[in-house]
């Protein structure tokens, strides 16, 4: 994959170097609590670095026992009550 690939895909932002370090901290703020999922970004990140170096299966399980995690938690039916009542949910990194 290339670098214009990756942006395509949102894998990658380019910031203006002109406002930087607040267009990096403004875009980062989007991935913490409140308007952010914390919590499944942090299980999102160890299910991609532990699951690289797992077999196929144990990734699987991996994942799947995390997300299982995530809706044990408070963060998890507040996000399924938003989608439902078509408002932002409010995550508490719960």
């Amino acid at each position: 994959m290339t670098c214009a690939q990756a942006q395509e895909q949102g894998l990658v932002k380019i910031l203006d170097p002109t406002s930087w370090p607040e267009s990096a901290l403004a875009w980062m703020a989007r991935f913490v609590s409140p308007r952010g999922a914390s919590k499944a970004i942090g299980y999102a990140k160890l299910a991609i670095a532990k699951g690289m170096t797992l077999p196929a299966s144990q990734g699987v399980l991996l994942e799947r026992h995390l997300q299982e995690q995530l809706f044990r938690g408070l963060d998890g039916p507040e996000g399924m009550q938003a989608y439902l009542e078509k408002r932002a949910p409010v995550f508490r990194g719960e």
